[in-house]
């Protein structure tokens, strides 16, 4: 047989590696280099990368399957990039879930083929359910070095070194698994625009460039000079397709924040009165990329919907931060629903424990003219909304809703209004202190509570007797345990009930291991009445499934900004004590709840936030006891009372009243800003 030619040769080498010939010419149809796209999926590319780091290559292994999640996960993803046309053929594999084709066809077919167990079956479900890349998708939003560091790294230009990154650092710095990772930059690829997108949203000096990049007026012009200002020569970059986010009326009020020399002619009376013809014959006039019949299909659409006519606002907080300032934020979104006015949500992270899932729906940019921001007091928006990834416009009425639990402002925040229009102050308790240390306008506004569904849990699972009189006090250490004074409580229920005489103290407690002194002080206290002390962080309705077993709720607190806790417990109907003093009296009367006497002293040393000298309260604690046996020996007395203190509470924190309180002063606001302009 004659010798093959060296050109029969290659041709033998191309079809005996089908697999590396796909991928080379789906490169080469590309115009990519190794450089302009870290092909994720291609095992001959990311290998070399992970033992480089000294990380396992990935390889298709059913071992351990059924007792090793991170074996779970490599073994997804190794089947996923074992055959090259399964991006084609699954182009959404990971993001679609379980149920999705991908997953369809891992749990029906591919599983009799690798031969899995139902045990292993079981746990590839579970991890995939779990989202293994939830945690690592907060790195980026947490870390604005890094974002800095690798502007790219969501992207197939720069994902290389920031996943070498992730892969070298992530486990001692963060603690990520490699696996982790992986997962994340494979869902990445699967929605490239998205990434793009996701990466825009938490830059803010892209967003101060190109406001309404993500607008079909601005895409085009953003793409332009993402490939210049980035050297990008690759077919990725200038075939993606156009991440469609907002509504059409958006869209416009995006551009006319990015081109505000267009406003002058804009026809907003006629927009206002619903006529979308001007609108669009306004648009056909300026110098901007046309919208397609879609778009403008849509705009009509919303204008049919009275869009234009419809209050909007841009809402700020820590959404996803299991802390009163969460419930706080969306209660507040809740209630603007409510009132018809439209939110868009931003999330401002926390390094504290969070809620690492819903990411996708606190990622809005300042989109409209009104911003609403439920935050600490100390927590100078001017830093924390650039700390989000989000640029602050200077063309906003941004409104802080600010928590405070002194009567006195520390004097070293009294510029932590130069990036607000004007405060809200939830009780006249904060209005006080608000308008005696900043130069903004401060406007009381009440806020509204609602509950959610509370599961029943049995008094006895939670080891309540029949006959005890279990009394509640639930806090969270890292809002300073000297001022939720968990201490004074313990020692006035010492005080009522010296003998143990049917009656029960339970505290429940959050983030308890992040202050081990406190956290020892409060045991050994507890320890010495009998008290219970619950730890850890659960779910709201968890907390509120053990306040309705309760039969009372005590807080000898030393101030309270507001004293949800206590809304909460009198809106299950719960008899409440306590301390009569702070903001929690806007809310707590004599005739609805059971106040104690509580004497004004001075802080005598810094604790925390809290300077000494200022002013805080010293609840008795012979009076506090007082009432705890009140409850326990006038038991239908007490439960008459709780009765009372629910129905003022359902009339006076509804989010129906709090979304039109709300309303009314957008609505001035917005007539203020038309009238200037």
């Amino acid at each position: 047989m004659p010798s093959l030619t060296p050109t029969m040769q290659s041709l033998k080498r191309m079809f005996s590696a089908p697999r590396s010939i796909l991928r080379r010419a789906r490169d080469w149809w590309r115009g990519e280099t190794a450089s302009s796209y870290f092909s994720i999926r291609n095992p001959r590319v990311l290998n070399p990368l992970l033992q480089e780091c000294g990380v396992a290559p990935l390889e298709l292994s059913g071992a351990d399957l059924e007792s090793d999640d991170r074996q779970a996960v490599r073994f997804i993803l190794a089947l996923l990039s074992s055959r090259p046309w399964f991006a084609r053929q699954f182009p959404k594999a990971l993001s679609a879930g379980t149920t999705g084709e991908f997953g369809k066809w891992l749990f029906e077919v591919a599983t009799e083929k690798y031969d899995l167990s139902p045990v292993a079956i079981a746990r590839l479900r579970a991890v995939w359910d779990a989202d293994p890349a939830r945690r690592v998708k907060r790195v980026y939003e947490l870390r604005s070095d890094l974002r800095a560091a690798f502007p790219l790294g969501l992207l197939p230009c720069g994902r290389r070194e920031y996943l070498q990154w992730l892969l070298v650092h992530g486990p001692s710095n963060l603690g990520l698994e490699p696996e982790e990772c992986l997962w994340m930059m494979f869902e990445l690829e699967e929605d490239l625009p998205g990434a793009l997108a996701a990466t825009y949203l938490h830059q803010p000096e892209w967003q101060t460039k190109f406001p309404h990049a993500l607008t079909i007026f601005g895409w085009q012009t953003f793409q332009r000079w993402l490939q210049a200002e980035y050297q990008l020569n690759s077919r990725w970059s200038k075939c993606l397709e156009f991440p469609a986010r907002y509504r059409s009326w958006d869209e416009l009020q995006l551009l006319l924040a990015a081109q505000p020399e267009l406003k002058a002619s804009f026809p907003a009376a006629q927009a206002n009165l619903g006529d979308v013809n001007a609108v669009l014959a306004w648009l056909r006039r300026q110098p901007v990329p046309q919208p397609n019949s879609a778009w403008q299909h849509q705009l009509r659409a919303e204008f049919e919907q009275g869009i234009p006519q419809q209050l909007a606002v841009n809402l700020i907080g820590h959404f996803r931060y299991l802390s009163g300032l969460q419930e706080a934020a969306h209660a507040l979104g809740r209630a603007l629903e409510r009132a018809n006015v439209r939110c868009g949500r931003r999330d401002i992270p926390v390094l504290f424990e969070t809620n690492w899932a819903d990411r996708e729906r606190y990622q809005e940019i300042e989109t409209h003219e009104i911003s609403i921001a439920t935050v600490a007091v100390n927590s100078f928006l001017n830093e924390q909304i650039p700390f989000s990834g989000m640029r602050l416009r200077s063309d906003v009425h941004r409104i802080a809703v600010w928590y405070w639990e002194l009567e006195e402002v520390p004097h070293v925040w009294q510029h932590a209004d130069d990036a607000v229009s004007e405060i809200w102050a939830p009780t006249r308790f904060i209005a006080d202190a608000f308008r005696a240390r900043f130069r903004r306008p401060v406007v009381t506004m009440l806020p509204g509570v609602e509950l959610p569904k509370v599961p029943h849990i049995d008094r006895s699972e939670w080891g309540f007797h029949k006959d005890e009189c279990v009394f509640l006090f639930v806090f969270d250490m890292a809002s300073m345990m000297v001022r939720k004074n968990p201490i004074g409580l313990i020692e006035a229920f010492g005080r009522a009930f010296p003998k143990q005489s049917g009656a029960k103290l339970v505290i429940k407690v959050n983030r308890s291991h992040r202050y081990p002194q406190e956290r020892q002080q409060l045991l050994e206290a507890a320890s010495k009445v009998g008290a219970t002390v619950l730890e850890g962080l659960w779910p709201r309705e968890r907390v509120l499934g053990l306040m309705q077993a309760a039969d009372a709720f005590v807080s000898l607190h030393r101030s309270e900004g507001l004293g949800l806790t206590m809304a909460e417990a009198m809106l299950l109907g719960k008899p409440v004590i306590a301390s009569g003093y702070s903001g929690n009296l806007d809310f707590m009367t004599s005739d609805n709840s059971l106040l104690v006497d509580t004497k004004r002293v001075l802080i005598q040393e810094d604790v925390g936030p809290y300077p000494k000298g200022i002013g805080w309260g010293d609840p008795c604690l012979d009076h506090a006891a007082h009432w705890m046996r009140w409850i326990r020996e006038n038991p239908q007395a007490a439960r008459d009372l709780g009765a009372r203190a629910k129905l003022d509470l359902e009339s006076q924190l509804s989010l129906q009243a709090f979304g039109q309180r709300m309303l009314a002063r957008l609505q001035q606001i917005q007539a203020e800003r038309r009238s200037r302009n």
